[in-house]
């Protein structure tokens, strides 16, 4: 699966420290999914953080279909 990422993508990941790998475990394989307004879906996935945490990484994306 190819990701584009735009500008403001690029600086929340930077700015929550999220990674590439994390966002495509997101898309890839949500425990939740939903629709959202203009076409856009809402993936979220939690992620281990410790002994007794988790944190969800929330990604808002557009699927588009691919070209040949």
């Amino acid at each position: 699966m190819d990701l584009v990422y735009t500008d403001h993508a690029l600086k929340q990941m930077r700015e929550r420290r999220v990674s590439e790998t994390e966002v495509r475990l997101t898309v890839g394989q949500p425990d939740d999914q939903r629709p959202s307004r203009e076409g856009r879906t809402i993936a979220e996935k939690d992620f281990p953080a410790g002994a007794e945490r988790r944190y969800t990484v929330r990604v808002v994306y557009i699927r588009r279909m691919e070209t040949p």
